[in-house]
């Protein structure tokens, strides 16, 4: 009896070789050559360092909506959004970055936060402060700076009375 291992079409992969069964290729990946042992991401997906290749391929989330001040006043300011219309992923985290704050501004509860608010702390009295939060996921580094959306906020803390 001889042993007779069947090549996959493309579309469809193995993870090892023998007469086990081909799979087709997780949503977003494909492969492109017959006999594949994994698919590739299409472009514009990714796969986290720490998903196994049997896993569909994602993208980084599109940027916060309707990011607003809650409340504002001399010290501080709290900030809300809504989360983006594409997660992209189910790890979903924003990264709060204030150009304009001093080494003295404090993020409650912290710069990077799953929530969809943060208080930043110790503003200067009578100052503008320009705010961005990027939405980020498990493959916003794998895609690289220009694919991390964003959304952008001026504050303007209260005069000293």
């Amino acid at each position: 009896m001889t042993n007779i291992s069947f090549v996959c079409p493309v579309g469809k992969y193995k993870p090892e070789k023998g007469n086990s069964i081909c799979i087709s290729c997780p949503a977003y990946s494909e492969s492109t050559a017959p006999g594949s042992r994994i698919c590739q991401c299409k472009i514009g997906y990714y796969r986290n360092k720490n998903d196994d290749d049997n896993m569909s391929c994602t993208r980084p989330p599109s940027e916060p909506r309707n990011l607003q001040t809650e409340s504002v006043d001399q010290r501080q300011a709290v900030l809300t959004w809504l989360p983006p219309e594409d997660n992209g992923r189910s790890d979903l985290y924003y990264k709060v970055v204030c150009h304009d704050c001093g080494p003295n501004v404090s993020y409650e509860p912290s710069s990077e936060v799953t929530d969809t608010r943060v208080t930043l702390n110790n503003l200067d009295t009578s100052s503008d402060y320009r705010v961005i939060v990027y939405a980020l996921n498990g493959v916003s580094e794998q895609a690289g700076q220009e694919s991390m959306k964003s959304t952008l906020i001026t504050v303007r803390t209260s005069d000293a009375r």
